[in-house]
């Protein structure tokens, strides 16, 4: 993610820019002027992932990050005094498109159960109506009962808890050995085993 995304001047000569300062990556209100930082708008242990934008009228900002889990995405706002809203509650990946003055925005949701499905909320958070919910090609998903993804964590030897997925054979037996392809993030490598 390109931190320079979220470089935004506002009208009153504020900057809000994007920064991994603190050992996470983070939005933070700075004075147009001097470069001096006013104020760091979100914090904690898990990364804003993509900003979307101000209210400018509010005060408030909105944005996408790993805060509930590095396996998900939700949408949140911030206003200056610190007051955080999770404005999309369902496990899974939410991307959301606001309008200009940030007063609506599209949900892109998708998890493992779902197929991606759109809704429009109001800033608040609350769903203003359907665009398209996918049941149907959900349905026919269901139907073909494909081997399903397991999430799981483990720890490190370093002590590092890490995540990741499995995707086991439709006719998987326990105690049978089955060969295994592992792909890690960290790397361009693919390994059988």
């Amino acid at each position: 993610y390109n931190n320079l995304k979220a470089f935004e001047v506002l009208p009153d000569n504020r900057v809000v820019w994007m920064s991994e300062v603190d050992g996470y990556r983070h939005l933070y209100l700075y004075n147009w002027q001097n470069g001096q930082q006013i104020q760091q708008l979100t914090s904690g242990n898990w990364d804003v992932t993509d900003y979307y934008g101000t209210d400018i009228v509010k005060k408030t900002f909105y944005y996408q990050s790993a805060e509930s889990s590095p396996l998900e995405r939700k949408v949140y706002s911030v206003d200056l005094k610190g007051r955080k809203k999770c404005l999309t509650t369902d496990a899974g990946t939410h991307i959301a498109l606001f309008n200009s003055t940030c007063s609506y925005f599209i949900d892109n949701f998708s998890s493992l159960q779902q197929p991606t499905n759109s809704i429009v909320f109001n800033a608040s958070g609350i769903k203003i109506r359907t665009i398209e919910d996918n049941a149907s090609l959900k349905f026919e998903v269901e139907e073909l009962k494909l081997p399903q993804k397991e999430f799981f964590s483990f720890k490190t030897t370093d002590g590092v808890m890490l995540n990741g997925w499995m995707l086991k054979p439709s006719n998987f037996e326990q105690g049978e050995k089955y060969p295994v392809l592992m792909v890690q993030y960290s790397g361009h490598k693919c390994k059988f085993f």
